[in-house]
Parts: C-alpha cells; sequence; structure tokens
C-alpha cells in the first residue's frame, strides 16, 4: 500500500514537470520498540481491538465509521500494525522494525519520522525505546 501511494505521488510530480526522489518521500510512523516480538504484538492486538471497539460504537451515529476502521491492513512484516493515528507501523524488537523499515525504503520511503510508543516498557518507556532502537539506528542510517 505504501509503495502504491508512493507511486502515485511520484507519477502525479512527473505529470507536473518535477522528478522526485526517495528522500523526497517523507513517511510519518509510530513504532512500539519491545523486547520481544510476542509482547509488542499482545500491544498491537489490544490496540486494533480498540480501533475496531471505537468504530463499532461510532456506527450509527452522527459521526459514522472512522476512516481508520476502513482502511486496509497492511500484511504482517511491512509495517502491519493497526491502521490510522492510533495504530503502529513499526513494532517489535528493533532487529524485527529494521526489516520493516527497508520494506518502506524498498516502496520508495527516503525519509522516516517516527513517534515512540512506551507501552512496552511502562514507565519511562519511550526513553527506553529510543534507547533500545539506538543500537540499530546506523544499520537504518546506512539503507
Amino acid at each position: 500500500m505504501v509503495k502504491q501511494h508512493v507511486d502515485h505521488y511520484k507519477e502525479c510530480a512527473q505529470a507536473a514537470g518535477w522528478t522526485p526522489t526517495n528522500e523526497n518521500v517523507l513517511y510519518r510512523a509510530r513504532a512500539l520498540v519491545s523486547p520481544d516480538d510476542e509482547q509488542a504484538r499482545v500491544i498491537v492486538d489490544r490496540t486494533r481491538n480498540a480501533i475496531e471497539a471505537r468504530r463499532r460504537r461510532m456506527e450509527g451515529t452522527a459521526y459514522g465509521p472512522s476512516a481508520a476502521a476502513e482502511a486496509p491492513r497492511a500484511p504482517e512484516g511491512e509495517g502491519g500494525g493497526a491502521p490510522g493515528a492510533a495504530g503502529f507501523q513499526f513494532f517489535g524488537t528493533p532487529k524485527t522494525i529494521v526489516e520493516q523499515v527497508r520494506a518502506y525504503r524498498d516502496a520508495g520511503v527516503g525519509i522516516l519520522d517516527i513517534a515512540f510508543a512506551g507501552d512496552a516498557y511502562g514507565r519511562g518507556g519511550t526513553v527506553k525505546s529510543l534507547h533500545a532502537f539506538a543500537d540499530v539506528l546506523p544499520a537504518i542510517q546506512a539503507m
């Protein structure tokens, strides 16, 4: 899905007379860094369930179903956390996230703007997530 969006962006830019490179493609995402993939999956599933419950509550109201609930989910391993602002596009151990980031790079994304969630580490979790992610940052920068 990300590749389709990137390709569409590049086609439109080309039609307007400009040829963007991957460095002109920024993707904003949420990451859930966890000590193990299973813990991340449990948190992501909890998030998915909360989004689904919210969507069901909203059906029949003036607001209708949420766009996040209607959005197709990306496959696991391709940033397939949960759709929408409440979801996680990258999740798992830092090593797992590197592979997910690689899929986005291969889809044409050149810049990532990642917000880190602290759910997996409890108190001070965001800082702990950032420290855990720092170990793999050189591999991502090398891409």
